[in-house]
């Protein structure tokens, strides 16, 4: 199993981030390809996009920009690691033996 952390940046194209969502982006295209150059040989490729985790990297970020960010969500919640090991432990589990090239957004979007 090959799966790549990719980020609701992508959808939100948030001013200042430029960078980071270009990265992310490349990251969820790449996932596509390579699932499909891949799955001959068994193996699958997709990616996981969580709601915000409260991590250092939220030190920055603006908690009024946060917010508006979050309520864009079907569940305008900050996600939690738990939710976010539970997906990766179902598509690294027999049961997501053919889920590739997907990108999985945790909290919807």
């Amino acid at each position: 199993r090959i799966i790549n952390m990719g980020s609701m940046a992508v959808k939100y194209e948030e001013k200042g981030e430029a960078i980071y969502t270009a990265s992310k982006a490349a990251l969820l295209a790449m996932t596509k390809i390579m699932a499909k150059e891949v799955f001959q040989y068994g193996i699958t490729c997709n990616a996981v996009s969580p709601s915000a985790i409260k991590t250092e990297l939220m030190d920055n970020i603006d908690p009024d920009a946060l917010k508006v960010v979050l309520k864009r969500n079907a569940i305008p919640e900050m996600g939690t690691t738990k939710e976010l090991v539970d997906t990766i432990k179902w598509l690294i589990s027999p049961q997501a033996d053919k889920i590739t090239a997907q990108n999985i957004y945790l909290g919807g979007v």
